[in-house]
């Protein structure tokens, strides 16, 4: 303990010296000044988003830019010691400028600008270099203006452009706005993800940077589409349009350690204006991610974004994540994408994914059961190996006829397997007891979309839409232990030694079909016509039996086991929404009418439901000025029953769980609303999010509980006992000299009602949390962010748990002499219970890093879980349990790796 406590005021001193550091070193630095003003026009009126660009006199300074707020306010950071041109535009004015002269103290002009009488559609901001061009949505960089030839790649320039900034992360933000599009020449870069573009185009390739706002794939629908994204697209020199990068990783365990950790990473991409070939290959056993958030975006497929109620056509999220929390995790991964355009009209991409992952993982639980007339407690460890296997095959067509008309088709088929052996020792007040748990799945899907958009004129557009999904799946589960078990749920025949075999099969079929027509009427009034179907049939079989030492079959069906459903939902819908703007509010009110038809049929009888309803839903949008907005939405919606809550027969669910569904179910029916605002002001360094959730289920499906013991019994039933969730997201950040400051909070409210051993009760569930994040802000400086979270979670009900966290986070990065660069990440966690037990766990992480710049090859030294920290600690609860968990991950971990960069 005492040594303990040495080490954590080590850490402490290592903090503070550090902040030391980057405040003493601050003042190494060239010295700036704030220079601002308000730009209006010849009557006072601010001028709102008025371009502010300073161009130093001196050759090799960098050129500084602003745009004004909504109060016409504007504020730059110059160079004491440079003198400077000041050029204020805006769209049908006339520029101005103001020459500021070096060691001057004036810190501040205002400017009038002139009308030109004339309606201009863009402006050029014209001084020594070439131009900065300015549209309604887009902004254009010309390179050779802001950069002097020793710049490597894009983010070196992307740097360089006044209002835009790129994070360690290669996220880049222009004027505080996030670019969710990466293109060149206007074509989507291996996906749209931004980190692969800026660290690996060539600098000396580039010719323009456009940012373009509100940008929509599919130019034509942009006036209908209410897109917020913000693209950025690359314009290349014409001798500077084929490119191959990329960059090869072999790393090895070093030092003293003996757990034989290893990780190879390649990663190789082929860029022409018609033709993008990308290959990541990855093997490591260190947990380390296989894939990033561009590689996702690139390699993640979907559904039509126009028919939001189905899932995504793959989920590869899991791939995205760095995951020590294994005793062991080798991981090999191959992953080939391609685009190719055979001519201006035609555009051919696929993807193909082999992946197979084998885990280890060691979990300890401490149960403490509530309102139990037998079991007080569960202490059980559970250890188990998995190995999953997956391969993915997707291709896509893009083809546009004309320039008013585009069509998609994407076809994709998923095949996977999984395999889990899991030993789990159960001990409780009653006994101990030992299961074994054989998992076998295979599982496979194919799904397509195909999607057509059609613009007639300026008024009329159409997008029709149809999507079909299939999966199967065949999960097959052993359950072996020694004694009996589930008493009373299962009919077990007595036996040495006890095996129980289950099979699941459920195939699903989806096609939903969705035409929609845009009504232009005119700039502040639009009529939207919907019309579509839904269409499910599942069918899904379930069977247990005993399987006895001698070779005997005891079949679970003759005491009320083994399912056999087919399920058919269809949902026919005509739905109207009219969008219209008054002043700066913006509405979209839509009333749909919805024909319901559910056919159900089993051994036991068969079902039908036939229901017409209508799901009305109101949107609107309130848009202050141009980096302040308000949303608010609202919708009625109802959901049927899937296919295994209405199986009326019974299933196992686990070693200690057996499930019966309800043939009689109908559907939930609830209110959703969500408002929203964002505010943004570059002059006060200032941004505001907000985002609350509220949503009613007045018709709720919830499974009434029946505990004895360990062992569970589930049943859904459908209740007017009303379920009311409240959720706040938000945060407030404020850059404060070089420095930003950031508070967030997440708040959430649940009330519901269970039932739990025929006793109906009203519970609630309530989780907080604060958090408060300090980092530098200044690319001269090191990159260092300090994070303090506190959170409270509460469960009231026939009992009241509760339990709190601490969290602090911190992280710093530095280059110095150049070429080196170290890292180092720290997290610590501290969980407290209502009894004012308490549990602690922290992790670092640390690099050293070098490679010069311009090389190719460079080298790592890195450690994972600096502190060797073998199990992480958490606390849960729910209705009926409070639950201490312990999850053993992986031991330190020193690497030493060598890259090399093309």
């Amino acid at each position: 303990m005492f040594e303990t406590q040495i080490i954590r005021q080590d850490k402490n001193k290592m903090i503070r010296l550090i902040i030391v550091f980057i405040f003493f070193t601050s003042f190494s630095f060239s010295q700036t000044k704030t220079f601002s003003g308000i730009v209006s026009d010849d009557t006072n009126k601010p001028l709102e988003s008025a371009n502010v660009i300073a161009v130093p006199f001196e050759k090799n300074a960098s050129l500084k830019f602003s745009i004004a707020d909504n109060k016409g306010r504007y504020k730059i950071e110059l160079e004491t010691k440079l003198r400077y041109q000041i050029t204020i535009s805006y769209i049908g004015y006339l520029d101005e400028i103001f020459i500021l002269e070096s060691n001057s103290e004036q810190t501040s002009h205002d400017f009038k600008l002139k009308p030109t009488g004339e309606n201009l559609k863009e402006i050029v901001i014209k001084y020594d270099f070439k131009p900065v061009v300015v549209k309604k949505d887009t902004l254009v960089f010309n390179v050779n203006s802001f950069t002097n030839g020793n710049e490597r790649k894009m983010k070196e320039v992307l740097e360089k452009l006044p209002g835009v900034e790129v994070d360690k992360k290669g996220t880049v933000t222009v004027q505080g706005k996030k670019v969710t599009k990466m293109l060149v020449e206007g074509k989507s870069f291996f996906g749209g993800g931004s980190k692969l573009a800026v660290e690996n185009i060539p600098a000396d390739a580039l010719d323009k940077i456009e940012v373009i706002d509100h940008f929509n794939e599919v130019g034509f629908m942009k006036q209908v589409s209410d897109s917020d994204d913000l693209a950025m697209n690359v314009k290349l020199k014409e001798d500077k349009k084929r490119f191959v990068f990329g960059d090869l990783q072999a790393g090895v365990e070093a030092g003293a350690g003996d757990n034989g950790f290893y990780l190879a990473h390649a990663a190789l991409f082929y860029y022409t204006p018609k033709t993008n070939i990308s290959f990541i290959g990855d093997a490591n056993n260190i947990g380390k991610s296989t894939f990033t958030f561009d590689d996702l975006m690139r390699f993640g497929g979907g559904t039509s974004s126009f028919l939001s109620g189905r899932k995504s056509l793959t989920n590869l999220d899991s791939f995205m994540n760095d995951n020590t929390d294994f005793v062991q995790n080798k991981s090999q991964f191959s992953a080939f994408n391609f685009s190719h355009e055979f001519s201006p009209k035609l555009l051919i991409s696929g993807f193909g994914i082999f992946s197979k992952i084998f885990t280890v993982s060691q979990i300890d639980n401490n149960v403490e059961y509530l309102n139990n007339s037998s079991a007080d407690y569960e202490n059980k460890t559970r250890k188990a190996d998995n190995t999953n296997v997956l391969g993915i095959g997707n291709f896509k067509i893009d083809y546009s006829p004309t320039n008013k008309e585009k069509w998609y088709y994407n076809g994709q088929y998923q095949a996977s397997s999984n395999d889990l052996n899991s030993v789990l020792n159960s001990l409780t007040n009653l006994g101990s007891s030992i299961f074994q748990t054989i998992n076998q799945s295979d599982n496979s899907s194919v799904k397509q979309y195909i999607e057509w958009h059609k613009n007639y004129n300026e008024h009329h557009t159409t997008t029709f839409v149809v999507n079909q999904v299939y999966d199967k799946t065949t999960p097959q589960n052993n359950w072996f232990t020694d004694q009996p078990f589930l008493t009373g749920l299962i009919p077990l025949m007595k036996d040495n030694s006890y095996h129980v075999n289950q099979i699941k099969k459920s195939e699903v079929n989806t096609i939903d079909a969705l035409f929609k027509h845009y009504w232009i009427i005119n700039n502040s009034n639009h009529l939207y016509t919907n019309i579509g179907n839904n269409f499910e049939r599942s069918n899904f079989k379930t069977a247990e039996k005993q399987i006895l030492t001698d070779g005997t079959i005891n079949d679970f069906n003759t005491a009320g086991f083994g399912n056999d459903i087919q399920y058919k939902l269809n949902d026919a819908y005509f739905g109207l929404e009219y969008k219209f703007r008054i002043g700066k509010l913006t509405n979209k009110p839509g009333i749909y009418l919805h024909w319901y038809n559910l056919n159900v049929s089993q051994q036991n009888g068969n079902n039908a439901i036939s229901k017409t309803v209508l799901q009305p839903q109101w949107n609107s949008d309130y848009e202050f000025n141009k980096s302040e907005t308000l949303s608010f939405s609202y919708k009625l919606a109802n959901q049927f029953p899937k296919v295994d809550q209405l199986a009326d027969r019974y299933t196992m669910e686990f070693y200690n769980a057996v499930y019966k569904g309800n043939a009689l179910l109908g559907n939930e029916k609830y209110h959703a609303a969500n408002l929203r605002y964002s505010k943004m002001n570059s002059y006060t360094g200032i941004i505001w999010n907000g985002n609350f959730n509220y949503s009613k289920k007045v018709k709720v499906i919830r499974n009434k509980i029946r505990l004895d013991g360990i062992n569970q019994f589930n049943t859904p039933i459908l209740t007017d006992n009303p379920e009311t969730n409240i959720g706040f997201t938000g945060y407030v950040s404020k850059r404060i000299y070089r420095f930003n400051l950031k508070l967030n909070t997440n708040l959430s409210w649940f009330d519901y009602s269970q039932i739990l051993n025929d006793v109906t009760t009203s519970n609630q569930r309530n989780n907080q949390s604060i958090g408060l994040l300090f980092r530098t802000a200044y690319k001269k400086w090191p990159d260092l962010s300090i994070g303090y979270n506190k959170g409270f979670s509460e469960f009231s009900g026939l009992t009241k748990s509760k339990y709190q966290t601490d969290a602090v986070t911190a992280a710093f990065e530095i280059t110095f002499l150049k070429n080196w660069t170290y890292k180092i990440d720290y997290q610590g966690l501290k969980n407290r219970n209502n009894e004012k037990q308490t549990n602690f766990y922290d992790i670092a992480n640390t690099s050293l890093f070098y490679q010069k710049k311009n090389k190719p090859l460079g080298f790592e030294l890195s450690i994972n879980n600096l502190f060797d920290v073998r199990k992480k600690n958490s606390y849960s609860f729910s209705d009926y349990m409070i639950s201490q968990q312990s999850t053993y991950i992986l031991p330190r971990a020193i690497m030493f790796t060598l890259s090399y960069k093309l």
